[in-house]
């Protein structure tokens, strides 16, 4: 699997582009490509962005929750192509935009979205210790200063605010 990678100005990794094919263990009765496969695909690629991205060999990014359109299934004979791009950073949270692209390999300038989203990452420090990892809440604010970055802002809140809600819900009902 070839990966392509685009730097900023400031020589961070802020984009990646990769591909990947349909295997029948991975394809439904439908003969389309289970969403859970699409989904741990976007999982992984946004966790080693933002470890490209963040770039420090102590510290290391880890995928904890996203925000993913299905547009089109991937179906049997297609392969599927992801271009991943930086586009915030909170002092908390790497944010990535994801694209899924799917098509027939005889046409590749004919691929269509199939897939689309935010993978919100946090980053924590290597220490050695299991279980014992602490998310960093210093890290550098980042844009790249396009529409996507508003929505990624967007996205961030609304997916920290449900967090709280269900905790608070979940509060309540143990009490209940």
């Amino acid at each position: 699997m070839n990966v392509f990678e685009k730097r900023n100005a400031a020589g961070r990794v802020i984009e990646i582009e990769t591909s990947f094919s349909l295997y029948p263990a991975q394809e439904n009765g439908l003969k389309i490509l289970f969403g859970g496969e699409v989904l741990k695909k976007m999982d992984e690629i946004s966790g080693i962005l933002a470890s490209l991205y963040i770039g420090t060999k102590d510290l290391i990014a880890m995928h904890v929750a996203e925000l993913v359109l299905f547009e089109k299934p991937i179906t049997t004979g297609e392969v599927g192509k992801v271009i991943a791009r930086v586009v915030r950073v909170t002092e908390k949270i790497v944010c990535v935009y994801i694209q899924v692209f799917g098509g027939s390999t005889q046409e590749p300038d004919a691929f269509t979205t199939r897939y689309e989203g935010f993978g919100l990452c946090v980053v924590t420090k290597k220490n050695g210790r299991k279980n014992s990892r602490k998310m960093l809440r210093n890290l550098e604010p980042y844009s790249d200063e396009t529409p996507l970055s508003d929505i990624a802002l967007k996205v961030i809140e609304f997916l920290r605010s449900t967090r709280i809600e269900l905790q608070m819900l979940r509060g309540k009902a143990a009490r209940e």
